[in-house]
């Protein structure tokens, strides 16, 4: 890298600066550093061949911090926020901050020149609000401080926002008056609201203008959701859509950086929670994973259309680690013409539409109105937890998984699930409709941004989860019909567990043929694994399975979920089964038992397009070995209770108080230590549908 031939390259290359995002020196706690390296490299021994800029991810030796000391005024400045000579072409940027740097170094952040860079390293520490300054250098973490920190800078100013609130100020006042206005007086008072508006929007509109773009945006991990609408088989790793920080993707959200450069899963380690995995929330990855890090290049996506016109879409690469034993790619090389120096014809070559562009994993304002944000970037919004604390960047409430309500925001509609009735109110009579009128909405289906399943959702409960598959994952649910707690809980951890698609599909129906097979295929071994774990602790394992497909009457079109909970052996059998049939009976349902019409039924080979999505819309019942089903006909899907299986499962336990799972949900501690023990109990089940794990 300082050699005479690694400068020779740099010189034919015409390469003005190097950016690093991987640590450039040893963790202070590392006992392989090499101390009189960095002497060397701080007294001038060793030399850069050009301007070298390099942010700090964990934690720095005491010499660089001395060094650090000896150069700034005071220690928070030397962590973040501003560029740092260490020595000849070498500069630290720190852990968090914005600076613009030009082709001879840092430049004023007035200047009309250089790259505008953003940066943000460290393991993402929801727990911690900051740290103290002293400890700034030494903590290896990111937390909200530092997220805030980025956030209040101009450059991440949130231009949907002050679009948002111009539009909803036109609006309110173009609603203001109804019809043309009668006299002089309303004439006037319409065309002073009409310039009020206008006046608005032109300020906010200024507002953006003067917002500083963000050429690149440094991060230490993957923002989380930054793998959807990318294709299964372009991913650098089966998990990948598990990877990153809810955080990091509220900064993509509101910064619109031009290029996004990130290490990949995330910081290698040394930040390790109790269960010897990176605190990043990563699941079911392996530490040579980790290690060697992966390259990758996402298609661009599109930004909102009040972006900085060079930043009408953002570019991702993640890159391996520095010198990998795998050899896998651990730089990128980039033309990239700093946006405030561009003129017009470079403004509009910038502004247009790359091919391959994709639509913004984050989620967007809607131009003419409010702000459509996805839930999928949290956009630190704060919500307030069941336990008063504000925390958005890593959690969230969750419709089916946490289901705490947003707080302050008019009445809670209360839906009968029986009668559809609202509030305690009858439903409707239901009365014909004149011809060519439909009485429901339209539907309205609930995609991987705002859905709960999906592992690339930020506010995915990840702690909940068990083991990952090729097709499915599985996972523990907010709030378990059985109780871990209790005396008659056979299986640890309490046993209730989902099997869940990693595809967002409302039904096994609803993929082509042969992914309905694959799927279908290790769902079943799911829980034929999950049987033979509910049985070494003298249970069975009684499943349900609701497949919706798009055709239904239904207005909701989520994620495909199978249940397993465990029920003691004695209380299994006969009595079981007529229960479930005598409580299907007092709701108008009948269950198909014939085992050779369920095999048809699930014939997931089928081909024709009508016919899968008839097939689509089912309820799977799993009584020990037996296989039961329910077919959602025309005419009750809209009054068929999604919770009808867990319902009767907790009248036949004599649990009524656990038929609704958001009053049986628990603090994270417990559900996390919950979801530990059913793990350590599962594992050797779950390796005959994963297969052996390599040892790291």
């Amino acid at each position: 890298m300082t050699s005479t031939a690694a400068a020779a390259v740099v010189e034919k290359a015409g390469i003005a600066m190097r950016i690093l995002v991987f640590d450039l020196f040893a963790p202070s706690d590392a006992r392989d550093r090499s101390e009189q390296q960095e002497r060397d490299l701080v007294e001038g021994t060793i030399t850069f061949p050009i301007k070298t800029y390099f942010m700090h991810s964990s934690t720095v030796s005491e010499s660089i911090i001395e060094r650090l000391h000896s150069s700034v005024e005071n220690i928070e400045s030397a962590s973040s926020g501003r560029v740092t000579r260490i020595a000849e072409n070498l500069y630290c940027i720190g852990r968090q901050g914005v600076a613009r740097i030009g082709r001879s170094g840092p430049v004023d952040g007035s200047a009309s020149e250089g790259l505008q860079v953003a940066w943000i390293g460290g393991s993402w520490n929801g727990a911690l609000k900051g740290v103290p300054a002293e400890d700034a250098l030494k903590a290896p973490f990111m937390t909200r401080n530092s997220i805030e920190s980025l956030l209040s800078h101009p450059s991440f100013e949130d231009r949907d926002a002050l679009i948002a609130r111009a539009q909803a100020m036109s609006s309110s006042s173009s609603s203001t008056s109804n019809g043309a206005p009668a006299t002089l007086k309303e004439a006037r008072e319409a065309a002073q609201r009409a310039t009020t508006s206008s006046e608005a929007l032109t300020e906010a509109k200024a507002a953006i203008a003067a917002i500083p773009p963000i050429d690149i945006l440094l991060t230490n991990a993957w923002p989380s959701g930054i793998s959807l609408f990318v294709a299964e088989e372009k991913l650098p790793h089966p998990t990948a859509r598990t990877w990153g920080s809810p955080a990091i993707a509220t900064l993509l959200l509101r910064g619109k950086p031009r290029y996004c450069f990130s290490l990949a899963p995330g910081p290698e380690g040394g930040v390790l929670d109790s269960n010897g995995g990176a605190i990043d929330g990563i699941i079911g990855l392996d530490m040579s994973t980790r290690r060697t890090g992966v390259y990758f290049e996402r298609p661009p996506y599109k930004n909102s259309p009040y972006a900085h016109v060079a930043a009408s879409s953002t570019r991702f690469l993640s890159i391996a680690r520095f010198g990998n034993a795998d050899k896998k790619k651990w730089f990128g090389a980039f033309n990239l013409v700093p946006a405030i120096e561009m003129d017009r014809l470079q403004k509009a070559a910038a502004g247009k539409v790359p091919d391959g562009c994709t639509a913004n994993p984050f989620g967007s304002s809607t131009p003419g109105g409010a702000s459509g944000r996805s839930s999928q970037a949290v956009a630190f919004a704060k919500r307030e937890r069941g336990d008063g604390e504000i925390d958005a960047l890593d959690s969230g409430a969750n419709y089916r998984w946490a289901g705490q309500p947003a707080r302050g925001r008019g009445k809670r509609i209360r839906r009968d699930p029986h009668d559809g009735g609202v509030n305690g109110l009858p439903q409707k009579p239901d009365v014909p409709l004149p011809p060519g009128l439909s009485r429901r909405g339209p539907i309205i289906p609930v995609g991987p941004a705002d859905c709960w399943f999906c592992l690339s959702n930020p506010q995915a409960a990840k702690h909940l989860i068990v083991s990952i598959g090729t097709e499915c994952y599985i996972s523990l649910p907010k709030g378990q019909l059985p109780s871990s707690s209790d005396a008659d809980s056979n299986v640890p951890g309490g046993g209730h567990v989902l099997i869940v698609p990693i595809a967002h599909t409302p039904s096994i129906f609803a993929p082509e043929p042969s992914q309905s097979k694959a799927l279908h295929a290790e769902m079943n071994a799911w829980r034929k694994a999950i049987s033979l774990a509910f049985a070494s602790f003298g249970s069975v394992a009684v499943s349900w399975e609701i497949g919706r497909s798009p055709g239904t009457n239904s207005t909701r079109i989520g994620h495909l979920q199978a249940q397993s909970v465990p029920v003691a052996k004695e209380l299994a059998g006969e009595s079981l089964e007529q229960f479930f049939r005598d409580s299907a009976k007092e709701c108008g349902y009948v269950f198909e038992e014939r085992p050779e019409e369920i095999s048809r039924r699930l014939d997931t080979s089928q081909q024709d397009g009508d016919e899968r999505q008839k097939l689509g819309d089912y309820l799977r019942v799993d009584l020990g070995e037996k296989t039961w089903m329910l077919d959602m006909l025309p005419e009750m899907r809209g009054h068929f209770s999604l919770q009808f299986v867990r319902e009767t499962l907790a009248r036949y336990l004599k649990k009524p108080d656990r038929a609704d799972w958001r009053k049986c949900a628990r603090s994270d501690a417990i559900e996390t230590a919950e979801t530990n023990a059913f793990r350590d109990a599962f594992e050797p089940f779950a390796k005959e549908v994963v297969g052996e794990e390599e040892d790291a």
